[in-house]
């Protein structure tokens, strides 16, 4: 599987990459986007399997899977800024390069990248022509981001400084997860939203709208496969379900696919049944945004 490895992005000097995984099918046209999740404090393009890809390339997509920036050592704002950048790079060079159409492409994440995909969704003038939520979230403004997660709050306490220490003394743009140690931390202190976007919670506060995708949705809105499941620890199920149920209501299409008694990252696990058919549904959908 041939992989081409592009910077799409320098800022501050942090250079920003993407992987572009080439169909080899004449007739593929169309293009998946996919960014990695990792509560935007760790995580890194290579976290996409290898077993992904091929079900994508079988079904005909070209896949790029993108890096951007990672929090504390920027914010939220800045982030944003880079994914917006990356589907600008994507219609101006990558669809050159792959000789793929502009507009009919999909963006897709795990977590964190599905809320950045949903973001993406947001932006009428590079909208996608469609999204797939894995285990994502429509709103930063929830109590289940804002205060101490009792999953965390379960597992070994991780004390500032060991969080700390993990972090890069300048900004980087992907990560193993050492700096998983920061993000357990955050969850256990309940202080990521203030650490991700360098504000203090407040759900009075009308700057934080403008980071839920949930108050963004407008008429245009990209056609959105939501997937979740039931037992996940890290982002609750319900934020799906409230995402969905916003969709619907402001007239786009969505559907929300339910995995009974899965956690978060079930999606990595191609062994079972359950996964399989999860993914089938993500390819019908595909098909019928990507490909009429």
């Amino acid at each position: 599987m041939e992989k081409v490895t592009v910077m799409y992005k320098e800022a501050n000097g942090c250079q920003i990459y993407a992987d572009i995984y080439k169909c080899q099918s004449e007739r593929s046209t169309a293009a998946i986007l996919y960014f990695h999740g990792g509560g935007f404090i760790f995580g890194t393009r290579e976290w996409l399997t290898k077993e992904q890809i091929l079900l994508f390339h079988q079904s005909g997509f070209h896949v790029i899977s993108l890096d951007y920036r990672l929090a504390p050592e920027v914010k939220l704002h800045e982030i944003i800024e880079d994914l917006r950048d990356a589907v600008v790079w994507f219609k101006h060079q990558a669809s050159q390069l792959l000789g793929c159409d502009t507009i009919r492409f999909a963006v897709m994440g795990s977590s964190a990248g599905a809320y950045a995909s949903l973001m993406i969704g947001t932006m009428r003038e590079l909208a996608p022509a469609a999204i797939v939520s894995f285990y994502g979230y429509g709103s930063i403004t929830e109590d289940w981001i804002a205060q101490p997660s009792t999953y965390y709050s379960s597992l070994p306490t991780i004390d500032r400084q060991k969080a700390i220490a993990a972090l890069s003394e300048r900004p980087i743009s992907e990560s193993g997860w050492r700096r998983y140690a920061y993000y357990q931390y955050c969850r256990q202190k309940g202080s990521w939203i203030e650490e991700v976007t360098g504000e203090k919670f407040d759900k009075n506060k009308p700057w934080q709208d403008k980071f839920n995708p949930i108050e963004l949705v407008h008429p245009d809105y990209p056609p959105t496969l939501l997937l979740h499941g039931t037992q996940d620890t890290d982002v609750p199920y319900e934020q799906s379900q409230l995402m969905h149920n916003q969709l619907l209501k402001s007239g786009i299409s969505s559907q929300l696919v339910t995995i009974e008694g899965a956690g978060h990252g079930f999606d990595v696990d191609f062994s079972t049944a359950q996964v399989q058919s999860a993914y089938q549904e993500v390819i019908r959908f595909l098909n019928r945004y990507l490909k009429s």
